[in-house]
């Protein structure tokens, strides 16, 4: 993976973190006397996110009440992040959850959610990151999709898919025409922009998983993040 990418990807996961945790970018520089342009810098890919800052973000995340750790924001590997006091119980099978009542409703997502992996190998799950495909999900919400044979791609016209696109992810309605793939936002007034990219290069995973994060609301970011490309 080239700087660049890792860059972006390591920007991506810090918004998430940021988009949990239901701070605009300006609060959270301001609450750790971080330079915005840094921090901003750091969530566009703009400016790759060091070791060093790697361990000062881990510690900010951890004073805001977010369990997140230095392997799932370097590489996206591990637990998801999480609120403190909401610690993955991890269930080996389904009857094992019918007392999902008596825990939080966020522990019980992230319940679902390592169930939903364990049981669908080679399976995305994504934390939505932008408000590109509203009103079918929102910003704060957990997907899942599972893994498809290329072959069978034919069979996801007009689907909402996670869509693999190497150096980055996507959430979009997928209209296959073969041999290309219409990728289009359902959200058309601030993406209206669409891709017309080859089949080939695109892996996708239709979306048969979805969660609303109870613990997010969705704050007015128009200030801190740009519509397109945040």
């Amino acid at each position: 993976m080239d700087k660049i990418l890792i860059a972006h990807e390591r920007g991506r996961r810090l918004k998430t973190c940021r988009v949990l945790l239901n701070k605009t970018l300006q609060e959270l520089a301001h609450s750790h006397n971080i330079s915005y342009s840094t921090l901003s810098s750091w969530e566009r890919g703009a400016i790759a996110i060091s070791e060093k800052n790697i361990e000062k973000i881990i510690s900010i995340l951890n004073s805001e009440g977010l369990n997140c750790t230095k392997e799932w924001l370097l590489e996206e590997k591990g637990k998801p992040p999480h609120k403190y006091g909401e610690t993955i119980l991890f269930q080996a099978k389904a009857s094992n959850s019918s007392s999902l009542s008596d825990i939080s409703p966020q522990l019980a997502i992230f319940n679902e959610i390592e169930f939903f992996k364990r049981n669908n190998k080679g399976c995305l799950v994504k934390i939505v990151d932008d408000d590109s495909m509203h009103p079918h999900y929102k910003v704060g919400d957990y997907i899942g999709g599972l893994e498809l044979p290329s072959e069978l791609y034919h069979k996801l016209n007009g689907e909402l898919c996670i869509v693999d696109l190497k150096d980055k992810h996507m959430i979009r309605r997928v209209l296959i025409k073969p041999p290309e793939v219409i990728l289009i936002s359902s959200n058309m007034t601030d993406y209206p922009e669409f891709k017309v990219l080859n089949l080939a290069n695109v892996k996708l995973y239709p979306i048969v998983f979805h969660r609303r994060n109870v613990s997010y609301t969705l704050l007015n970011d128009s200030n801190d993040i740009p519509a397109k490309g945040a």
